[in-house]
């Protein structure tokens, strides 16, 4: 709930206008995401900060608060151009989730112009205490790119799930080889994040180690990632040929989609209620895989009738590219027929369909 207030109020501008109030201060509240803040920001640096100094009573959004003004030392420029000695402002008013820094910590610090100085609009808190080398290039998404995978690297877990999770948030391929690494973690939240940004980053994670941290939070990202199209080395969508014409291919080429569907079916969180069943087939119906139809065709014997609703539109969607049966009437229409139809398909036409490894009209 803290993200999603965060991410909802960081697209408004707030002004607070109360009456006696000592300064009604319009306020932008950042979404933790380091992508988009590296292209809003004017300024990005690495900065130790020294010093925090009061500087006036502020109200935003009705609460009351501090406006505050830090002083560092900037140990890299990511982005723009700043001096050695750095001053910005910032703004304390709990409860609300503002960007904060401490003295004596150093930070990603994502800056905008404000009245001839600089204010804050985002902080990441890392421990790299030097800048990070530069393995990517010299553009601005390249070193932040390299800074957040030092983070990775850390021995502060909140620092080093950071610096995985912002990594996967640019969605750069160039992170896959050291995000593959820390699959072989034992710790399952840096497993499980690391999946995630590989995901993000359009690297195909192992599917075996994805289903022994899957979550919540992982289905979720396969249902929005796997809607992305993807492309050929020139920024192309690439075409998948399937009958009745064709389709933009989605999904990851190299990631195990039935091992997807077979492994995750089986917990029961995923078949609680009608959410998190769209969300969980919406991943195969959306990718098409031939691979997953296997799968899919067991799951017509499930005893939930919703699990087999879900199959015959996985199923049909795949093999016909047809958007069949309406999801909007899956509670008054009877799906036993189409059941039987797609049980019969399997039995006659399966084995080509799979040797063939396209689409077979059934």
């Amino acid at each position: 709930m803290r993200l999603l207030r965060r991410t909802i109020l960081g697209l408004m501008v707030l002004v607070a206008l109360v009456a006696g109030a000592p300064c009604a201060l319009a306020m932008l509240i950042p979404s933790r995401d380091a992508s988009r803040w590296l292209t809003g920001a004017g300024v990005v640096v690495k900065v130790k900060v020294r010093t925090i100094t009061k500087i006036r009573k502020v109200q935003v959004e009705l609460a009351d608060g501090d406006e505050l003004q830090a002083s560092g030392d900037t140990i890299t420029t990511i982005k723009g151009n700043v001096g050695g000695q750095l001053k910005f402002t910032f703004t304390h008013a709990a409860p609300l989730p503002l960007p904060q820094v401490d003295s004596g910590k150093t930070y990603l610090a994502f800056l905008i112009p404000d009245a001839g100085g600089y204010k804050l609009v985002d902080a990441i808190e890392t421990d790299v205490p030097v800048a990070a080398n530069d393995p990517f290039g010299k553009e601005p998404k390249d070193r932040l790119l390299a800074e957040l995978m030092e983070m990775t690297n850390s021995k502060e877990p909140a620092i080093r799930l950071t610096g995985i999770e912002q990594a996967g948030l640019l969605h750069d391929p160039r992170s896959g080889p050291g995000l593959s690494e820390l699959e072989k973690e034992q710790d399952a939240s840096i497993v499980r994040e690391a999946v995630i940004a590989l995901y993000r980053s359009k690297v195909a994670p192992d599917a075996n180690v994805v289903m022994r941290v899957f979550d919540a939070r992982v289905m979720n990202v396969w249902y929005e990632e796997s809607g992305e199209w993807q492309k050929d080395e020139k920024g192309k969508r690439i075409v998948q040929h399937v009958p009745g014409g064709a389709v933009f291919r989605r999904g990851l080429p190299n990631f195990d989609y039935a091992t997807y569907v077979r492994e995750g079916i089986k917990c029961d969180w995923v078949r609680k209620d009608d959410s998190s069943l769209y969300k969980f087939f919406g991943t195969p119906w959306k990718v098409q895989r031939t691979s997953c139809v296997p799968e899919l065709v067991k799951l017509l014997d499930d005893p939930d009738k919703r699990v087999r609703w879900w199959a015959v539109a996985c199923i049909t969607h795949t093999v016909e590219n047809r958007d069949s049966p309406d999801w909007q009437k899956r509670d008054q229409e009877d799906i036993e027929p189409l059941v039987k139809h797609w049980s019969q398909w399997w039995k006659e036409n399966g084995a080509r369909f799979m040797a063939e490894g396209s689409t077979t009209r059934p």
